[in-house]
């Protein structure tokens, strides 16, 4: 049987469901113009967001809030984990099940199954990929870079090697 792995990327304002076969050829790819950004607008713009602020909620200090998993707006004190945990829901319907939808197919033959991209890493969402049998990297925000420096490397390597 040949190896097959399928990559979810979670990236912010795309989904990449990827096939790699043998040593790391491209099979399929399929890119969706929608990311983890959704999930944080959906925040931002919340009622609850506007209510507590009076504004809309600014998406990088909610980044910053989720990624280190205190829920804590800025320096304000407010704390929207329920707010997080309810626009999931929504986030996961519209984002995340038709990537797995997309990767379905290809999950029967695929030796692995990762998800990168700083999706990947929500809380939650981490949890959920990890009892579907998907694999997630504790560097998946930023695995997709090291991947392309080690091939850029490699690519070096060899270009540099064959002279």
């Amino acid at each position: 049987s040949t190896r097959q792995m399928v990559v979810l990327d979670l990236g912010f304002g795309t989904t990449i469901v990827s096939l790699f076969g043998e040593g790391g050829r491209l099979m399929q790819r399929q890119v969706r113009d929608s990311g983890v950004e959704k999930l944080l607008t959906a925040i931002a713009e919340h009622p609850e967001t506007r209510r507590t602020l009076k504004r809309v909620g600014d998406i990088v200090l909610i980044r910053e809030a989720i990624e280190h998993q205190t829920f804590i707006y800025g320096t304000t004190g407010w704390n929207f984990h329920n707010l997080y945990i309810q626009e999931l829901t929504p986030w996961v319907e519209s984002v995340l099940a038709p990537a797995l939808s997309l990767a379905a197919p290809w999950m029967a033959s695929a030796n692995a199954i990762i998800a990168i991209g700083g999706g990947s890493q929500l809380p939650v969402i981490e949890t959920v990929l990890q009892q579907k049998g998907i694999h997630t990297l504790k560097n998946g925000a930023r695995a997709h870079v090291q991947g392309l420096l080690l091939l850029a490397k490699a690519t070096l390597g060899q270009v540099s090697g064959g002279q």
